[in-house]
């Protein structure tokens, strides 16, 4: 019997360092590098590289890439297969990068950041019959940052020139779209006032729409406010200037959002929660780590989290947490230590998928993509 049991531990071992990670805290767990894709596009270490987001659909992993400051399209859009075990580029697509994909009446849709044509039409992305169409009827959407589905129709939230308001809407399910006037205190808003204005954010809370617009003026400040859509226009609820750091902008404002329960919940660098949008509160997380991305899946909440290493320099803790209440009771799923911390992730079944990158420095591991089986 010792005999055994000694065998059954160095094979637990040897599993441990055969995987490309080794096991972490809370249990047997296997960690493997699936790769950088878009290696094949971008040079080593480029922000270019990063997963902004990952959706998993039909059992094909699709990641999201590129850089719209940098203007790097056409983005290369890379789907790995989990069954069998492969990557191929699923398309080459007509914008600057890919940053999130968003389901709309049962869709997968990836909205086109930054068209690599004229900017008098944006672009979003739907995949049909497994193929990504183009959908260019966009009216002056310089940038393409968001959308929602609700109650038969679709808004859109864009960047444009500064001379329209910054969402459209469509009621014929995404095939043309208009552009949504925006009211403050009851007057039109002054699109000359600022240099331009982009909806970064759109959702929904309490079967109601509401957009974040950030207005850069023209000496260079901002200010970040919210809009709730009130039938046929958007109007102000009130500025948000320090609202859970919405005035740090990256390619993405927030991670992640949206209801959970009866509250609001967002992740910008920490995850925030409200029960109304007036007030958010930080989630204090076991370890008081960073928040890289929530998912909602089968009535839970699962929180991807990051903490610089206490023991290993330029080395990250990441860890997976799980809550039915969003708010404690976090259990930890998974924990392990990688060189770049996370940026996005997908579960499926037993297994995760996680989006690596930095956002803000160049790392030879932007862009690599783990495979957590538990």
């Amino acid at each position: 019997m010792k005999l055994v049991k000694k065998l059954t531990i160095l094979i637990l071992v040897l599993v441990c360092f055969a995987s490309t990670v080794a096991c972490g805290e809370s249990g047997e767990q296997e960690v493997n590098e699936l790769g950088c894709p878009s290696s094949q596009r971008f040079e080593a270490g480029e922000l270019s590289r990063c997963v902004w987001d990952m959706k998993l659909w039909d059992g094909v992993l699709y990641i999201g890439g590129g850089d719209y400051d940098k203007n790097t399209g056409p983005v290369s859009l890379w789907a790995y297969n989990v069954k069998e075990k492969q990557w191929d580029c699923s398309a080459s697509l007509p914008d600057e990068a890919i940053t999130r994909f968003l389901v709309l009446n049962g869709q997968l849709v990836a909205p086109g950041i930054d068209p690599t044509e004229s900017w008098e039409l944006g672009n979003y992305y739907k995949l049909e019959n497994d193929e990504w169409k183009v959908h260019r009827v966009l009216p002056n959407a310089v940038h393409t940052f968001d959308a929602v589905q609700h109650n038969g129709i679709v808004i859109v939230g864009i960047g444009t020139d500064g001379k329209t308001f910054p969402a459209l809407i469509s009621y014929d399910d995404g095939t043309t779209f208009s552009a949504i006037p925006f009211y403050k205190n009851g007057v039109l808003f002054e699109l000359s006032a600022y240099e331009y204005s982009r909806t970064y954010e759109l959702f929904v809370f309490n079967d109601r729409v509401y957009a974040l617009v950030y207005n850069k003026q023209f000496d260079g400040e901002y200010n970040v406010e919210m809009y709730v859509f009130d039938g046929g226009a958007f109007n102000f609820v009130k500025g948000v200037d320090n609202f859970c750091k919405f005035g740090n902008i990256s390619v993405n404002m927030l991670n992640a959002k949206g209801q959970f329960k009866d509250s609001f919940f967002i992740s910008s660098d920490y995850l925030y929660v409200s029960d109304n949008l007036n007030q958010f509160d930080k989630v204090k997380l076991p370890q008081d780590e960073n928040a890289s991305q929530f998912r909602v899946i089968d009535g839970k909440l699962y929180v991807l989290s990051y903490k610089p290493h206490e023991k290993e320099e330029d080395k990250y803790k990441i860890r997976m947490y799980v809550s039915d209440s969003g708010v404690d009771n976090f259990k930890q799923v998974f924990s392990f230590d990688y060189d770049v911390h996370p940026l996005c992730f997908e579960k499926d079944g037993d297994v995760f998928y996680v989006g690596m990158g930095t956002k803000t420095i160049t790392h030879q591991n932007n862009g690599m993509v783990l495979e957590v089986r538990l």
